[in-house]
């Protein structure tokens, strides 16, 4: 029996129905914070579901307006007492709501299907704490596929090893060295320097994907929305790992691994991979 998908709500957390379905299967995307209220459906219409119930998660990082004055404070002061408050509490809220994401999922708020995730910026952070939440307690058959854009969250080996257990196909790390937002605020608010949204991730299953120059003309080279068709259809993932390709022709090299052969091996756009 279909079990019909369920609408999941709280002050800080709540799943929205973009599309309904054909199947059992499911898209959850996740924003971050500089698109803090913005219209969920407009955002993410260049993501194609195919048949599957597309969701959005809207969740409270902080007022954008507290991250914009933060953004530009870092730019003019690096100063680490100017706005240290709203960063650390997004990032909090970000992890809470990662887990209450995990307990959705695991209750099948989403429906029973297989489920794919994206997540942009702190967004990506709270996909991110979803997978180590489901890895913990060995929900390893939920998720399907997950696209990280710009991660707010730290390149750390150990913990996307982790992750990594929670999902049953592709784990896509989409990041841009020119990413002034992560750049800024890593800088000024924190003591890690290899961010994930900023740098490839040492992981067996993670294909890191540098998107910089499909970023070109966004806003700080963190406005992944903007570009968002362009990478959906541009990006083409191996089913090996650590394989990736812009384009038809245009290798690259891949997280650790070597991709010599990319131009041979059988890929799909990531509109493609998330839409199965």
């Amino acid at each position: 029996v279909t079990q019909s998908p369920k609408r999941v709500a709280t002050s800080l957390f709540r799943l929205e129905l973009l599309k309904k379905g054909k199947n059992d299967s499911s898209m959850v995307a996740v924003a971050g914070f500089l698109t803090q209220g913005s219209d969920l459906s407009r955002m993410w219409e260049a993501l194609d579901a195919g048949d599957a119930h597309k969701w959005a998660l809207r969740w409270e990082a902080k007022h954008t307006t507290d991250f914009l004055n933060m953004v530009a404070g870092a730019a003019t002061t690096m100063g680490v007492e100017l706005m240290c408050n709203p960063w650390q509490q997004a990032k909090r809220n970000a992890e809470k709501a990662g887990c209450m994401l995990a307990e959705a999922l695991r209750g099948h708020a989403c429906g029973r299907g297989p489920v794919c995730m994206i997540g942009h910026s702190l967004g990506a952070r709270v996909v991110f704490c979803a997978l180590e939440d489901l890895a913990r307690t060995g929900h390893t058959n939920i998720v399907k596929h997950v696209v990280l854009m710009g991660a707010a969250l730290p390149a750390c080996t150990s913990r996307f090893s982790t992750a990594q257990r929670a999902v049953m196909g592709r784990f896509v790390n989409l990041f841009s060295p020119e990413d002034k937002v992560l750049t800024l605020l890593y800088r000024a608010f924190c003591t890690q320097r290899a961010v994930a949204g900023i740098n490839p991730v040492s992981a067996s299953r993670v294909c890191n994907v540098d998107v910089s120059r499909l970023l070109s003309g966004a806003q700080w080279g963190h406005n992944y929305a903007e570009s968002l068709a362009l990478i959906m259809g541009q990006v083409r993932v191996s089913e090996r790992s650590g394989e990736a390709l812009i384009g038809e022709l245009d290798p690259l090299a891949q997280s650790w691994n070597e991709a010599s052969e990319s131009a041979e091996v059988e890929t799909e756009t990531l509109a493609k991979i998330l839409s199965s």
